[in-house]
């Protein structure tokens, strides 16, 4: 009698299955970290499938992004593993918010007040970066504006913007306009050339008109200075040359 024996090996190499409703998630920075969600394997040999958890948290570009995994690991029990994963994103994309931003307002000339000291927090945290500028309108009466560009770590920017209308009463100054003369037909003196100054204005207009009334060897000439700043304030100033013919 003889016997012949079949040896039959079975083999498991295919890795267990996870299941989840995890899905990845991007979130605010400010948002709370959502809780673990269930997981469960399925396996086409083995009823004991072990599952661990792992979580790392991975830092972003700045302080406001970062990153959260979540791991899954299902072993069964001839050592094949299948992996899950989900990602949690957190990201700052919100600016930085000013904690107190001057008002518009209207000052006098020569009495700006000096630039408030703006501050502004970021609700991801970091530091918040605050560039100041200050321009003046060309042409007309003066209007000041002051801007603040607040800049948090993730680059997101906020502006703040305060509006200073300049109130100018105060007409520019003609300084070294002669006096009224009589000369002689052969001595009419050359144009002189006033000093103009102004408590605003740095570049004031200034025309100047000469007319003669009188006719013959004896008559007036009259100069006349008119004097304007950005505000529309003038100041007029003239003198008379009195021309005689004395010989």
């Amino acid at each position: 009698q003889s016997s012949i024996n079949q040896s039959i090996t079975f083999m498991d190499d295919e890795a267990p299955e996870l299941f989840s409703a995890a899905t990845n998630l991007t979130l605010d920075c400010n948002d709370a970290v959502p809780p673990v969600p269930n997981v469960f394997a399925q396996d086409n040999c083995s009823d004991q499938i072990d599952i661990t958890m792992a979580e790392e948290q991975l830092p972003g570009e700045c302080l406001g992004n970062w990153s959260l995994v979540r791991t899954w690991t299902a072993t069964d029990d001839c050592g094949n593993t299948g992996t899950l994963l989900q990602v949690i994103n957190f990201v700052d994309d919100e600016p930085p918010v000013f904690d107190l931003v001057p008002e518009d307002i209207t000052a006098n000339c020569g009495d700006l007040p000096v630039p408030a000291d703006v501050s502004a927090t970021d609700a991801c945290g970091g530091e918040v970066t605050i560039l100041f500028e200050q321009t003046t309108n060309a042409g007309g009466c003066p209007i000041v504006t002051r801007t603040w560009t607040a800049t948090d770590d993730c680059g997101n920017t906020a502006v703040a913007i305060q509006i200073i209308t300049v109130i100018d009463n105060e007409a520019p100054l003609l300084l070294g306009v002669p006096d009224d003369i009589t000369v002689d037909c052969t001595s009419i003196p050359e144009m002189p050339e006033p000093e103009v100054s102004d408590n605003c204005d740095d570049n004031v207009s200034v025309t100047v008109n000469e007319s003669i009334s009188g006719a013959g060897c004896d008559y007036i000439i009259i100069r006349t200075w008119i004097a304007s700043d950005d505000c529309g304030n003038s100041t007029i100033e003239s003198y008379s040359i009195t021309v005689q013919d004395e010989s």
